[in-house]
């Protein structure tokens, strides 16, 4: 149909440029007859990566969520209790062990005198302070240390002076007791109930 309306004039021109009118409608016609266009490869690259950016995110924010519940509610807690009787028996068992020493310190301070010939007479109450004030002062936990003779009980403790200063005192159930100073009588010695 082209190579007809060539021809010269100008109505010639118009006819050529009408009928390349027509034939463009109809080929773009036919272009939306055959359905959708393809797209270009770099705008699928673009939708598929925010596709998959957006799964990543949903799925790092679930397992996150997970995590975090998982960690508060059975870790924290079980961490908790296991801190609570493990803890606290390290914790029992140092105090007791703390506790013991002091008391053992004592007896064996005590032993070394007897055996060093320190202690003379179970009446030589100068030697049994000088022996357990150490041991007496020295221990928080060890507040009495009684020591039972045939003839009677003598206690070594200590006591807070007036001016805020810890003192040795001794005290006995014996006839002689008023020798161990103004507080050195007393009948419970012995008996426990101090």
């Amino acid at each position: 149909n082209l190579c007809l309306a060539v021809g010269s004039g100008p109505s010639s021109h118009r006819k050529l440029a009408a009928m390349f009118r027509r034939s463009q409608g109809s080929v773009e016609s036919e272009e939306n007859a055959e359905g959708p266009t393809e797209r270009d490869p770099s705008e699928l690259i673009l939708i598929s990566s925010t596709i998959a950016a957006l799964l990543w995110m949903v799925m790092a924010s679930a397992l996150l969520l997970v995590l975090a519940t998982r960690y508060l509610l059975e870790i924290v807690e079980g961490s908790r209790e296991w801190y609570s009787v493990h803890g606290v028996a390290d914790w029992a068992r140092e105090e007791a062990g703390h506790v013991l020493r002091a008391a053992l310190e004592a007896r064996l301070t005590l032993s070394a005198a007897l055996c060093a010939g320190l202690l003379h007479a179970t009446s030589d109450a100068a030697a049994l302070e000088r022996t357990l004030a150490a041991p007496v002062l020295g221990a928080q936990s060890l507040r009495i240390v009684e020591l039972a003779f045939a003839e009677r009980v003598v206690s070594v403790s200590r006591r807070l002076g007036g001016d805020g200063v810890w003192r040795i005192e001794l005290q006995s159930n014996d006839e002689d007791c008023f020798l161990l100073g103004a507080d050195g009588c007393d009948a419970s010695v012995g008996t426990g109930s101090q």
